[in-house]
């Protein structure tokens, strides 16, 4: 599996934090702010609302694979069928004392309802595993969404996907349970196809929606079918391939890209665009509440390019890190270590990050409080990546059992035939996964940061930093 995951280790946030402006006079400040819009220009990046619209490129109809599951959507009756009942009886089962959302089998309470769901959905479902048998899954995308409206911009393919994603995965299951392990395997594949035709979309709601709601849940279900059955090597070699596509830096590099030119664009209305476009781009008050607008208009050029100047080198080095990924994030300690000792206002800048105002920087703390999070460890970023890793290092484990007939007695041994190189931990400072064989032919990979989190579901594996595989539940 390529190691594209990102690594980002605790002391990233001070690496981002502390590698800022280290000052500059209020005379030239503007020219400065100035000069790093010219800078994200020449590097082809967008700074305004039609400049995002034309880097998130346009695809032609006919190799547009958005458009290509529009078209499936339309199977969808205008009043398609309620699924009350298996609302009903899941809502039921999370009440339950035995709720266990990681259970190999759906439950038989809901397994009903989940059938008859199915068949309610049955046109649409068949509709989305012909849409993945006929479009490559490097095929581009570009659902029809209009930048130009900044904050306001309608993405409702958000929603779409995810939902198709639960259909295909509830598929899964229930192909699963009934001893089926392709169209069970058919049914991920076509939810990772899914999750691709968000690729490159400029937005971290997107991203998470591609993470969270759609990849990671694929991810549970992938580590059910392990434990259900010993699937072949095309099987695996099909879920591995699939698993490896995902460039998690690349996606997180171009949401936050995206991210950064809605805010250098809708400052700048606020500044000096009228209400009328101030609301076209902000219809909730998402960001530019009205106090925060007039404040901004009241401020001086300078001061106002100065808050922005922070802005910009924090989220700057952010992108830069995503762009790096991990092989190259330790030159950026190295450079920590280097600026720490020379940079001016180093407390100052911490305060920020911390959630203390300061009336210079009042749209760049906002801003900052926000995107640090992503820098924690409990980001959705590094969980993504840490998801990855276990997975694929899952499936090559049981690929290397299928060639051996055993478990591999390390990691090493899956490189290079299996993996290309060593699974990283994120949480550990690029140390490898931890793996751990059974004497039944179990075994567990997980990461440093299981050992802080309390398990609550004893199978596969107690929580998302864990993946295991017990050969003896299956068959069941």
């Amino acid at each position: 599996m390529k190691q594209s995951t990102l690594h980002l280790v605790s002391s990233v946030l001070c690496a981002i934090a502390l590698i800022l402006w280290a000052g500059c006079g209020k005379d030239d400040v503007s020219s400065k702010y100035k000069e790093e819009l010219a800078k994200i220009k020449s590097l082809g990046e967008p700074t305004t609302f039609a400049g995002l619209n034309t880097w998130h490129k346009a695809v032609p109809a006919a190799k547009n694979s958005a458009l290509a599951y529009l078209e499936t959507r339309k199977s969808i009756p205008p009043h398609g069928p309620v699924d009350n009942a298996y609302s009903r009886a899941q809502h039921g089962w999370k009440r339950s004392k035995n709720y266990n959302p990681s259970a190999l089998r759906i439950h038989p309470t809901l397994m009903p309802s989940a059938r008859a769901k199915l068949i309610a959905h049955k046109a649409h479902i068949d509709q989305l595993l012909n849409f993945y048998s006929t479009s490559p899954a490097n095929q581009p995308a570009r659902f029809p969404a209009d930048w130009n409206n900044g904050w306001s911009t309608v993405l409702p393919h958000l929603a779409w996907l995810a939902t198709d994603a639960e259909l295909l995965i509830m598929r899964s299951r229930i192909f699963a349970d009934a001893g089926n392990a392709g169209e069970a395997i058919r049914s991920i594949l076509a939810v990772h196809r899914l999750a691709h035709l968000l690729d490159g979309e400029p937005s971290v709601v997107s991203i998470y929606q591609q993470q969270g709601r759609i990849f990671g849940r694929a991810d549970e279900q992938i580590e059910r079918l392990l434990n259900q059955f010993a699937l072949n090597e095309a099987q695996l070699l099909a879920l591995h391939q699939s698993i490896a596509s995902f460039n998690v830096p690349t996606q997180y590099a171009n949401a936050f890209i995206g991210e950064r030119c809605l805010v250098i664009a809708g400052e700048q209305i606020a500044r000096n665009g009228s209400s009328a476009e101030l609301l076209k781009i902000d219809k909730g008050r998402t960001l530019m509440e009205k106090e925060l607008v007039q404040h901004l208009k009241n401020r001086s050029v300078a001061g106002r390019d100065l808050d922005m100047m922070l802005f910009l080198e924090f989220h700057n080095s952010m992108i830069k890190l995503f762009k790096s990924g991990y092989p190259q994030l330790p030159a950026s300690h190295e450079k920590y270590s280097e600026n720490v000792k020379t940079l001016a206002r180093i407390s100052e800048i911490k305060e920020l990050i911390s959630g203390k105002t300061n009336p210079k920087y009042i749209l760049s703390s906002m801003l900052l409080r926000a995107f640090t999070k992503e820098t924690e460890k409990k980001s959705r970023n590094w969980q993504w990546s840490l998801q990855q890793q276990l997975a694929g290092t899952a499936i090559a484990i049981e690929r290397y059992r299928l060639a051996n007939r055993a478990l591999p007695q390390s990691l090493n041994q899956l490189v290079p035939q299996f993996l290309s190189a060593l699974p990283v931990d994120p949480y550990s400072e690029g140390k490898t996964l931890r793996y751990a064989a059974g004497a039944n032919g179990s075994f567990m990979l997980s990461s440093i940061e299981s050992d802080n989190q309390k398990p609550k579901h004893p199978h596969p594996a107690p929580d998302i930093y864990t993946f295991g595989v017990n050969p003896a539940l299956r068959g069941r």
